[in-house]
């Protein structure tokens, strides 16, 4: 069983506001990279990952685990997990999960329904679980 403890090393993604509408599906809105990953440990690690996710307009958020930060598709091969979120315009949430995972592994925001969705935010942060 997994324990939060105040020693643990929080890793945080890069934020991400985007004021005018996302024109692509591809569009990669923030990440926790396996670099940082790979200075907590050398072994798969079970984390507690909270998505703080909001956009002006109604917004559909894909978080993936993934083997590069160039994936955005949930059904790529190099895919181990994903969780999705809807908000609705104008609001933020907080969403928590939990993931596994590898040093080699990465997080990655997409918004793979939302193409034209404007005033974007999401935050990631991941508690190693210990």
């Amino acid at each position: 069983m997994g324990v939060l403890d105040f020693g643990n090393r929080v890793l945080f993604s890069t934020q991400r506001y985007i004021a005018a509408a996302i024109a692509s599906t591809g569009t990669v809105v923030a990440k926790i990279t396996a670099a940082q990953f790979a200075q907590v440990g050398t072994q798969d690690i079970l984390y507690h990952v909270t998505m703080t996710a909001g956009a002006q307009t109604t917004g559909t958020f894909q978080l993936l685990q993934a083997s590069s930060t160039s994936i955005t598709d949930a059904t790529n091969a190099g895919v181990k997990d994903s969780f999705w979120v809807e908000t609705i315009a104008g609001q933020s949430w907080n969403y928590d999960t939990w993931f596994k995972v590898a040093p080699t592994d990465n997080l990655v925001v997409t918004m793979p329904n939302s193409s034209g969705a404007t005033g974007v935010a999401v935050k990631l942060y991941a508690e190693p679980l210990g």
